[in-house]
């Protein structure tokens, strides 16, 4: 009787059985779906890099626009032979007085000294006139103008010999040097002993073309010279 009152057992499949195009329904939206993910994820990297870019661009500029200058001093000894090189804080390096006589003594062997190159000649000039402040450089006008050393370029030459300098003051020395003119041919027409005197003053540079002409931010205010009566 029990297995008269059971009820019938349903053999029937609790879903409808998988069919072609079923199958291939399922097999097209797992391929979509990997590629709707892949490029969500290239997205989302592609995003993340150029935000990063972005930044480092950025950044990129404000380090550009900021103007930083690193002057660097190099020391002499009385000799003139380098000691000493590396870079200063502005504001504290402040010449001393070997550095200072060294610059006299080269300043003047630019300006009293005629090379036969033209070209040599014009550079000691206007080397020597980016360190004179204005009362300086017309000084210098003046004596260019009673002397005219650029009529001589390329019938004579000058050499310069700085015997000494010596400091008068804090910011004044003086300095004695030997002059000699020669002919084109070499010979020696004139030597004479010159004595000047320099007043300088420290002005450290403060932008890249400062620190490019005048390092040591060296000026001369004031100077004369005349020669030595024998």
């Amino acid at each position: 009787m029990n297995e008269f009152s059971n009820p019938p057992i349903n053999f029937k499949p609790h879903e409808a059985p998988e069919t072609p195009y079923q199958r291939a329904s399922d097999e097209w939206d797992r391929r979509m779906g990997s590629v709707v993910v892949q490029a969500k994820n290239w997205r989302i990297c592609a995003l993340s890099l150029c935000g990063i870019t972005a930044v480092l661009l950025i950044g990129l500029i404000f380090q550009s626009a900021k103007s930083t200058v690193t002057p660097y001093v190099v020391e002499v000894t009385k000799e003139g032979l380098v000691q000493a090189v590396g870079p200063a804080a502005q504001n504290k390096f402040k010449p001393g007085e070997p550095v200072i006589k060294y610059f006299l003594a080269q300043w003047v062997e630019q300006v009293r000294s005629l090379p036969l190159d033209p070209v040599v000649a014009k550079d000691h000039w206007l080397k020597a006139y980016s360190y004179l402040r204005q009362s300086a450089a017309n000084t210098l006008n003046e004596i260019a103008q009673k002397e005219n050393p650029l009529a001589k370029l390329g019938k004579e030459t000058t050499s310069v010999n700085v015997g000494n300098v010596v400091a008068l003051s804090m910011d004044t020395y003086q300095v004695r040097w030997e002059e000699k003119r020669y002919s084109k041919e070499g010979a020696t027409i004139e030597s004479k002993i010159m004595t000047g005197a320099f007043t300088v003053e420290i002005d450290p540079p403060t932008d890249q073309a400062q620190l490019l002409k005048n390092p040591l931010g060296l000026y001369i205010t004031r100077f004369s010279w005349s020669q030595d009566v024998k």
